[in-house]
């Protein structure tokens, strides 16, 4: 997985770019195609201290073209938190349907094939 990070308007420190690298990695235990991630933490001047920090995610993944999430937070680590826990809920909803379609799909063959193989049996008494 491929883990861009950006600062805009906020110095990005080390110990922060780590952070967001070690808590964003995180998600891979819970779905394993995920191919690039780009993160971008700004500062955004607003009346709300409380919501003036801002993480937003982009992730590419498998099975869809990306998943996006943004959240603010009183500091940068809080942002990265919240927007962490809503990016692991959007990876299991995705990972969830794309495995309920895999096995419908599988069903469908096996169901076909228990078809064509009960025909193939009738056609065989005929002869």
């Amino acid at each position: 997985m491929e883990i861009n990070i950006q600062g805009h308007k906020t110095a990005l420190t080390e110990p922060l770019r780590e952070y967001a690298e070690k808590k964003i990695g995180k998600l891979q235990e819970f779905y394993k195609k995920i191919i690039k991630v780009m993160i971008v933490l700004d500062v955004r001047k607003i009346n709300d201290l409380k919501r003036s920090q801002v993480a937003e995610v982009s992730m590419w993944v498998s099975g869809k073209k990306v998943i996006r999430a943004t959240e603010a937070g009183e500091d940068m680590y809080a942002a990265i938190d919240l927007v962490y826990e809503e990016l692991k809920r959007q990876l299991v909803k995705h990972k969830d349907k794309h495995v309920k379609e895999n096995r419908r799909v599988a069903e469908k063959f096996k169901e076909n094939q228990r078809k064509i193989a009960v025909e193939s049996l009738g056609d065989s008494d005929l002869s």
